[in-house]
C-alpha cells in the first residue's frame, strides 16, 4: 500500500475477483467454437458480394442466447433490459411472461422455472423445416445403382420374411416409394430411405438367401451379406460422427443392424446398437404428439401422412425394444416414456409392391396384412410382460420341490408362493389377452395345422409363444402349484405341440432357410424344456422325436441364422454327454399327416 501511495496508483476496489476463478473446459470449448463460428462466418459474409446471398447468409445465421446454470457471474445472465432495445426489435417478439426469441429458421422458447433461472428449449431436430436440413443425399443417377434383381431380390426377402417379425419401426411403403422415386423431386416429404438403410436390409435380406450373382457398387464387392452389413455400419457412424444424419433413417438403419447382429448371437452389439437408436429417438422426441404441443409450430411442413409415418415408427420401436429386451433379459428403454405420441394407423395402400409381399401358396395372392391392431396388441402383450417380470425374477426362487412340499414354513417355501402366485396370474392374463383378440387375430391349435404356414399371421403368434415358454421354463419342475390348469408344465407342453404343427406346416410349403428368428428361439426354447422334463413323463418317444425335429430346424437355418449354427452344435455336443441320446446329425423329420391329428404332448385344450 506505501508504494501504491509513493506512487500515486489510488487502488479500486473489485466486487468480484475473477482471478483465481477457473471455468471447466466445456464451457471454454464452448466459448473457443462459437469464435471460430463468427469468425468463420464473418469471412465469408465479407467475401459474398451479392446482396441476395449476403441477406441469405444472414438469415441462415442462428441468435443463441446461453446461460450458464454453474456460472453466477452476472456477466452471463440474460438481460431482459437489453432484448427490448430498438435494435434487436425486429428480432425478437417480446413477452412478460414468456419471452419469446424468433429468426426466420426456427423458434427457441425462454421458459420460466422456479428457481428463477431459465431453461431454453429447441424443436426436436427432425421436425425442423426441412429446407434447412442439410442432409447429403445420392442423386437419380447414384441411387438407380441399387435398381438391379439382385438388390432388389435382398429387399424383397426382407419385407416377406422378416417384416412382419419385429421390423414393423419401418414403414414398407414410405421406404419403397423414396426407393423408386425421382430422387430430384423438390416436392418429397422427409426422406424415409438412405444409402445405409438400404445396405442394413440387404444384410439382413442377403442372410435368409444370398444370390449367387454378386453386387459390385462404388468398386466395393459385395459377395456376403457381412459386406452389406459393414458398409451400413460405416456409411451410418461416418454421419452420426460429423452429425449429418436424418434422424428417422439413422433409428431404422440402427435397428436393422441390432437384429442382424441379435440372429448371429452377437448379443452385445446388437443390444449397443439398439440403444443407441432409441436415444436418438429420444432425442429427436418421437413419442411425443407434436400436434397438441407447443412445438406444433415447427412441423407445418409434414403432413399427416407424415405424422402417422412417424407414429408407426414410434410404436414399431416400442416393439424392437420389448423383443430386444425380453430375449437378452433386460430392461426396455422405451417402456417407461409418457408418451403422447396416437396410436398407429393402417396407412395407405401403395399399389405395385406386390414382389415386396408375401405370396400366399394356397391362395395365389399377394396381400398387405393388417398391422395396426396386430402391432398395438402385442404391444398390450409386452405391457403385461413388463408388469409381472419384475416379481417374477425380483427374488430368485428356490427350484427344488422339497421347499414347497415340507411342512416348514420357511422363506424357501414362502419365497416359491409369492413367485407361483405371480405366474399364475401372469399366465391368467396371458390367456385373457388371447381370447379377448378380435376374429381376425384369434387362433386355434386346430387352425395351426393347415395355416401356420403363412409368416405374417404366425409372427404375431410366435411372439407370444416366446413370452409364455421364456417366463414359465424356470418353474416346470415346481410341483404343487396353485391351479393346474396354468401350471408352468402344462403352459410349456401346450405352447411346443402348438409351435410343432405351425412350423410342421411352414414347412409343408417353404423352404427351413426362410425361418425367423423367432422360429430360432422357440426351437432352442422348446428343446430346452424337452430335455429338462420329468423322467416320469408319459411320452418318452415323442419327446425324443420332437428334440430331433426342433434340432432339425436348427440345423437346417444355420445358414441364415448363426445362432441357430451355435444352438444346433451346442446341443448336439450336450447330447453326446446325455444318458438319452439324440442323433441330430443322422436325423431329418419328414411331415407325416397323420401325426397331426394326434395329440403329441398333454396340454390345454383350447377350442
Amino acid at each position: 500500500m506505501q508504494i501504491l501511495q509513493k506512487k500515486k496508483i489510488q487502488c479500486e476496489p473489485v466486487d468480484k475477483d475473477l482471478r483465481k476463478k477457473k471455468f471447466n473446459n466445456l464451457y471454454v470449448n464452448t466459448l473457443k467454437e462459437k469464435v471460430k463460428r463468427l469468425e468463420s462466418f464473418i469471412i465469408e459474409l465479407k467475401k459474398t458480394s451479392n446482396s441476395i446471398k449476403r441477406d441469405e447468409l444472414l438469415n441462415s445465421f442462428d441468435i443463441i442466447i446461453d446461460y450458464n446454470d454453474d456460472d453466477n457471474d452476472d456477466n452471463f445472465k440474460i438481460n431482459h433490459d437489453n432484448l427490448s432495445s430498438p435494435e434487436l426489435s425486429n428480432n425478437f417478439e417480446i413477452s412478460k411472461d414468456l419471452p419469446k426469441i424468433s429468426t426466420n429458421k426456427t423458434e427457441v422458447i425462454i421458459e420460466k422455472i422456479e428457481t428463477g433461472q431459465l431453461s431454453v428449449y429447441g424443436k426436436p431436430v427432425i421436425y425442423m423445416p426441412r429446407q434447412l436440413k442439410t442432409i447429403k443425399k445420392l442423386s437419380s443417377t447414384e441411387f438407380q445403382l441399387f435398381h438391379v434383381p439382385v438388390i432388389l431380390g435382398y429387399i424383397s426377402n426382407f419385407f416377406r420374411w422378416q417384416y412382419m417379425e419385429y421390423n414393423l419401426y419401418i414403414y414398407r411403403e414410405s421406404f419403397l416409394t423414396d426407393f423408386f422415386r425421382d430422387r430430384g423431386d423438390v416436392k418429397e416429404s422427409l426422406p424415409y430411405c438412405n444409402e445405409e438403410l438400404i445396405f442394413a436390409i440387404c444384410a439382413c435380406g442377403s442372410a435368409i438367401d444370398f444370390n449367387e450373382t454378386v453386387f459390385m457398387h462404388k468398386g466395393i464387392l459385395y459377395d456376403s451379406s457381412e459386406k452389406f452389413y459393414n458398409r451400413s455400419r460405416y456409411l451410418l457412424f461416418q454421419k452420426l460422427n460429423t452429425d449429418d444424419c436424418n434422424s428417422i433413417t439413422a433409428i431404422q438403419t440402427l435397428l436393422c443392424l441390432s437384429f442382424y447382429d441379435l440372429g448371429r448371437g452377437r448379443t452385445l452389439s446388437a443390444w449397443i446398437l439398439s440403444g443407441i437408436a432409441f436415444r436418438i429417438g429420444l432425442h429427436m422426441g418421437f413419442e411425443l404428439n407434436l400436434q397438441k404441443s407447443h412445438l406444433d409450430s415447427g412441423i407445418n411442413n409434414l403432413t399427416d401422412y407424415d405424422l402417422n409415418v412417424r407414429s408407426r415408427i414410434y410404436w414399431g420401436c416400442r416393439l424392437a425394444d420389448s423383443f430386444i429386451s425380453f430375449v437378452l433379459g433386460r430392461s426396455p428403454t422405451l417402456e417407461y416414456l409418457n408418451a403422447t405420441i396416437p396410436k398407429s394407423e393402417n396407412l395407405p395402400i401403395l399399389q405395385g409392391i406386390e414382389y415386396f409381399l408375401y405370396y400366399d401358396p394356397i391362395e395365389k395372392d399377394s396381400k398387405i396384412s393388417n398391422i395396426s391392431n396386430p402391432l398395438e396388441q402385442i404391444n398390450a402383450l409386452y405391457k403385461i410382460v413388463h408388469k409381472y417380470h419384475e416379481k417374477l425374477y425380483g427374488e430368485i426362487p428356490t427350484s427344488s420341490n422339497d421347499d414347497i412340499n415340507n411342512n416348514n414354513n420357511g422363506n424357501g417355501k414362502n419365497n416359491n408362493y409369492h413367485v407361483l402366485h405371480y405366474l399364475h396370474n401372469f399366465n391368467l392374463e396371458a390367456y385373457e389377452w388371447k381370447n379377448n383378440l378380435i376374429e381376425l387375430l384369434y387362433w386355434t391349435k386346430t387352425e395351426l395345422k393347415t395355416k401356420g404356414y403363412n409368416p405374417n399371421q404366425m409372427s404375431f403368434r410366435y411372439q407370444y409363444y416366446l413370452i409364455l415358454l421364456s417366463i414359465n421354463k424356470d418353474f416346470i419342475d415346481i410341483t404343487n402349484e396353485s391351479s393346474n390348469s396354468v401350471s408352468p408344465k402344462n403352459v410349456c407342453l401346450n405352447i411346443i405341440e402348438e409351435i410343432y404343427y405351425a412350423i410342421t406346416c411352414f414347412n409343408i410349403y417353404h423352404s427351413y432357410k426362410f425361418t425367423t428368428l423367432t422360429m430360432v428361439y422357440l426351437c432352442i426354447l422348446s428343446i430346452e424344456i424337452l430335455k429338462n422334463l420329468p423322467d416320469n413323463i408319459n411320452l418318452p418317444i415323442q419327446r425324443i422325436s420332437m428334440i430331433e425335429f426342433f434340432g432339425t430346424i436348427l440345423k437346417e437355418s444355420s445358414n441364415s441364422w448363426g445362432l441357430a449354427k451355435c444352438a444346433y452344435k451346442s446341443f448336439c455336443d450336450k447330447s453326446q454327454q446325455s444318458e438319452v441320446t439324440v442323433d441330430f446329425s443322422q436325423f431329418n423329420h419328414k411331415y407325416n399327416m397323420r401325426d397331426m391329428d394326434e395329440s403329441l404332448i398333454p396340454s390345454l385344450n383350447y377350442p
